[in-house]
């Protein structure tokens, strides 16, 4: 499974987006890959333009929610001072992000920098679509 990122979400949705990205994702949702958490909602939805509101939340609402409960914004703190003892400072939106991935042993799929340098410590494990879209985790 694949936690997909709001960078990819709306690349997606982008006029002039990136053809690949969005060729990922759609492949990630029709093998029922790819999953969400509230705070990617919330910046997807928070940042959608009226005409593609409904169609957005309508894909949502067919894909897995990955709840956050009190013990995961606990671990994202956690996981923020971690980072930051690695000299990062990430958003504590995308701290939050990794920690809802790592727990439910996801990788994530998103084209944010900040979760490039989180894989390159080890921190999280990302989704790299490429030819035959291995859904496996490696």
């Amino acid at each position: 499974m694949v936690l997909v990122d709001s960078s990819v979400w709306i690349e997606l949705f982008r006029k002039q987006g990136d053809v690949m990205v969005s060729l990922a994702l759609e492949n990630l949702i029709e093998e029922m890959q790819a999953c969400f958490c509230g705070i990617v909602k919330l910046e997807v939805l928070g940042g959608a333009r009226d005409d593609e509101k409904t169609v957005i939340s309508n894909l949502f609402s067919l894909l897995p929610y990955l709840p956050q409960t009190e013990t995961v914004w606990d671990e994202t703190v956690r996981f923020q001072w971690r980072v930051r003892k690695h000299g990062l400072n990430i958003p504590w939106s995308d701290a939050l992000i990794a920690v809802v991935a790592n727990r439910n042993g996801h990788r994530i799929y998103s084209r944010d920098k900040h979760f490039d340098a989180l894989a390159n410590l080890g921190l999280i494990q990302p989704y790299m679509p490429g030819y035959g879209g291995s859904y496996q985790e490696s």
